[in-house]
């Protein structure tokens, strides 16, 4: 006898084959899948097997089964019966291999990818994401993040990567990060939801770079802006192929030309002034 459930599992209709030797119970019959072998010796050591199998259905539709199969015994001691029970977890092993692929490419980058579960519980996390958030992440393996939490506060910058997990959409931007060192760093994060076939989310993978730097550079950029605009005296910032990043207005006036116009262009080019060497580190600053 089987149930509804474990014949749509094998592909086969079961009622064809009452009374008949089943193939892994058969010592005459080839079996050509490690997980088979193990259970037909278990079968004639009459010990229970517990462990997942490659099948093949009749279709030839590949499937991953988790199995139990164990003896029932009478009261005189002798095997009256064989009890099968079966779960397809194909998709299971599909996700963990797409996984295991995934931590092996993450492991050679140098962005932090983590993955959590549908639920926002950590998965994984390669070693880039753990030097970036300057923490040992196994330690909170099965923690729900903060971002799936509703009930705790998070800062206002978080508050858009919240609302869009809620609504399963992915996420891009820019995160600020305050590390266990109180070194505050900025985070340029990707988190996104990753469905399976039945438009269910499998998990969420989180990509961060970091750009603290980049951010720092920025910010001087900013506030040079902000004294060079209220000078007559020409200010200019040179990156390391010569070329100019940055310009105060002062300079354009005085060259006929404009900030769009010379954003990019030497300074050879603009006038024929004198090559300039860079500084140390690869910018030089001029007025």
């Amino acid at each position: 006898w089987a149930n509804e459930a474990y014949q749509r599992i094998f592909g086969i209709d079961m009622s064809a084959f009452v009374g008949r030797l089943t193939v892994l119970f058969d010592r005459d019959r080839q079996l050509h899948w490690e997980g088979q072998r193990r259970m037909r010796e278990a079968f004639f050591a009459n010990e229970v097997f517990n462990g997942e199998v490659f099948y093949k259905t009749p279709e030839n539709e590949e499937k991953w089964l988790q199995v139990e199969q164990r003896p029932v015994f009478g009261q005189n001691g002798e095997i009256e019966c064989w009890v099968n029970i079966a779960n397809d977890i194909t998709e299971l092993k599909r996700q963990a291999e797409e996984n295991r692929r995934l931590s092996r490419v993450a492991e050679h980058t140098q962005s932090g990818v983590g993955i959590l579960d549908a639920d926002g519980r950590y998965e994984w996390t390669n070693k880039a994401y753990d030097a970036m958030v300057e923490r040992d992440m196994k330690a909170v393996y099965g923690n729900q993040s903060l971002i799936f939490d509703p009930d705790r506060e998070l800062p206002p910058e978080y508050v858009p990567m919240r609302q869009a997990a809620l609504e399963k959409r992915s996420f891009t931007g820019e995160l600020p990060y305050k590390s266990p060192s109180g070194k505050l760093k900025w985070f340029q994060c990707e988190h996104l939801p990753v469905f399976g076939d039945d438009g269910s989310i499998e998990c969420w993978l989180t990509i961060a770079t970091d750009v603290t730097s980049q951010k720092q550079q920025a910010e001087e950029v900013r506030r040079l802006s902000l004294v060079a605009s209220s000078t007559e005296k020409d200010v200019l910032i040179l990156g390391r192929d010569r070329r100019i990043e940055w310009v105060n207005e002062a300079f354009c006036r005085r060259n006929h030309t404009t900030v769009d116009e010379t954003i990019g262009r030497s300074l050879v080019e603009i006038r024929g002034g004198p090559q300039v060497r860079p500084t140390e580190g690869g910018r030089a600053l001029l007025a």
